[in-house]
């Protein structure tokens, strides 16, 4: 962060932050150096987490985030997660089984490994 508006709380000037915002006429994006956003639009950088991989948080992470909300699940309920390999479906896996669900996951052959790694943490 560049700057940090007046009342703004829990982000400081050089935070690294990640946000998925401003949509260009066609519903584009972004692609700017520097915007101008809403703080509650914004989540902090999981720390020492590179920019190639921090970069695809906000797009699959919001959509993990706006899917599990659609379902409205709580603890002991179950969900299957299918391509709980990719990077969607790992971070859905995550926040799921945060919350207290039972979480049943499909992968291929080729992401059997990672999805096991979201198991282990």
């Amino acid at each position: 962060m560049l700057a940090v508006g007046a009342g703004v709380t829990g982000f400081a000037v050089g935070d690294r932050v990640l946000a998925h915002e401003a949509r260009l006429p066609g519903g584009s994006g972004f692609w700017a150096e520097r915007v101008l956003i809403n703080a509650d639009h914004v989540a902090a950088c999981p720390p020492g987490l590179d920019a190639v991989h921090a970069a695809a948080l906000p797009v699959n992470g919001l959509t993990a985030v706006q899917a599990l909300e659609k379902l409205d699940l709580g603890r002991g309920q179950r969900l299957l997660i299918t391509n709980g390999g990719g990077a969607t479906g790992a971070l859905a896996i995550q926040l799921a089984a945060a919350k207290g669900v039972e979480v049943t996951a499909t992968a291929s052959a080729a992401a059997a490994e990672r999805a096991c790694s979201v198991w282990e943490g």
